[in-house]
């Protein structure tokens, strides 16, 4: 008898996890098929930033910056140095 591989996927029961657990039936895995690239095309509906929206963003980034410094600032680390 082999241990328990959970990796191992030849096998995959599928269960009700109600009050009285039931086996409702069992599985195999099969390759998923997907897309992959390297270098993904562009949007084609892609429309270019406006200048109020560009600096709309860069304020809010320009303000999570100083509320992440200021977070980090309040951190306090207790270093023990040994005798």
């Amino acid at each position: 008898m082999r241990g328990y591989d959970p990796e191992d996927l030849s096998r995959i029961q599928l269960w009700d996890n109600s009050k009285r657990p039931t086996l409702l039936g069992e599985a195999t895995a099969t390759d998923l098929v997907s897309r992959r690239y390297d270098n993904p095309p562009p949007p084609k509906d892609v429309r270019p930033v406006s200048g109020a929206a560009k600096r709309r963003l860069e304020a809010i980034e320009a303000r999570f910056e100083a509320h992440l410094a200021q977070s980090i600032g309040l951190t306090r680390f207790d270093i023990q140095e040994e005798p």
